[in-house]
This record gives C-alpha cells, structure tokens and sequence, in this order.
C-alpha cells in the first residue's frame, strides 16, 4: 500500500514538473531563453490595464541590432544566432524582476519598464548601448566582434493610452535612431511624428 502510494506521489509530481514546463516553453523564445512576443503582447496589454488604474506611468523600449545582416551573411546563420543569445543575455542582467524582456522578431527587442518614467528608461537604455559597444561578441569563438544597437522609447501616458500607439511611437523613435546614424536611442516625442511622417509619406 505504502509503495503503491509512493508511486502514485511521484506521478503526480511529475506531471506537475511536467506542466510548468510546458507553460515555460510556451512563452519562451527558444532560441534566447527572453519571453517570445506572444508572452510580450499579453504583457503590454495587462502592464497598460495595470498603470490606468493606478495612474501610474511605464516605458516601453525597443532594439534593433545595427546592421545584423551583415554578421549572418559574413559569418552564417549560426554565429548570427550565437550572438543574439549573448546580446539577450545583455538585456536580462539588465533588467529587474518586474521588467518583461522579449525577442520581438528577428534582431529586434523589446522591454516593458513597468514604473519607469521616460528618463529612467532613457537612462536604462543608454547603460545597455554603452555596454554593448564596449562587450567582444563570440570572444569564446575568437570572433570578438563589435556590434552597435540602436533603440526606441515611449512611455504611458503620455505618448499613448493603448498597446498600438505606444509599439508605433517607440518604432518611429527606433526609425528616428537608424535615420540619425544607428548607436543611440531617442525617446519618442511630437516632433519625431512630424518628421517621420514626412518622411515616410505617413
């Protein structure tokens, strides 16, 4: 009997193991170990529900690895890969806990600063470029490449109040970057919605 109840506990365990991780990979990007947008967009939209009713304020930042193209067509696909891992690994030892660090697609990243004034996040944001410059990618591989990054911020309320204007508005301050010669960021303000949309045609 005692035996019997042992291996029905560790059944149970198991399929308890075996569901968590389950629900991990399903909002995993497996190639980062970063949340995958799907887990991102639910994020957004309960980070935006969240900030409304406490009247709170929160940052939304978007990367781009400059000229990644490049890395993949100089070195193939797998060192391309190789790279995103460890730049993904940049943006989690930067983030707090209650920060939600996705791969957006690609080459491109994107980080919810749940609490985080346009400043903070502008301030958040340069500390990773600075460490991106300054980081050999592939050092294990004896590549030490240098890479750049470009990024985008805006930040609830006051560039949008729902998930559509703030993702448009830190784009257009990502195009605003790659525009200005790539390896900055810049926030998103009224003056870049004029300027883009000449631009573009927008």
């Amino acid at each position: 009997m005692i035996s019997l109840v042992a291996n029905h506990s560790s059944l149970i365990i198991e399929k308890a193991k075996l569901f968590e991780e389950t629900q991990r990979l399903s909002i995993t990007d497996s190639l980062t170990g970063l949340y995958n947008v799907r887990h991102f967009y639910r994020s957004l939209h309960a980070e935006l529900e969240r900030a409304k009713r406490y009247k709170d304020s929160f940052s939304l930042v978007i990367f781009d690895i400059d000229d990644f193209k490049q890395v993949n067509d100089t070195y193939g696909h797998q060192i391309g890969d190789d790279l995103l891992k460890e730049f993904a690994d940049i943006l989690f030892h930067f983030s707090r806990k209650s920060d939600i660090v996705a791969r957006y697609g690609g080459e491109e990243f994107v980080m919810i600063l749940p609490k985080t004034p346009k400043e903070s996040a502008y301030f958040l944001a340069n500390r990773i470029l600075k460490k991106v410059q300054e980081h050999k990618f592939l050092a294990d591989k004896k590549l030490s490449l240098n890479i750049s990054i470009s990024g985008g911020i805006s930040t609830f309320p006051e560039d949008g109040d729902n998930e559509k204007d703030l993702l448009y508005c830190a784009d257009m301050a990502l195009y605003k970057a790659k525009q200005e010669g790539k390896k900055r960021v810049i926030c998103f303000d009224k003056t870049i919605f004029s300027e883009v949309s000449n631009e573009t045609g927008f």
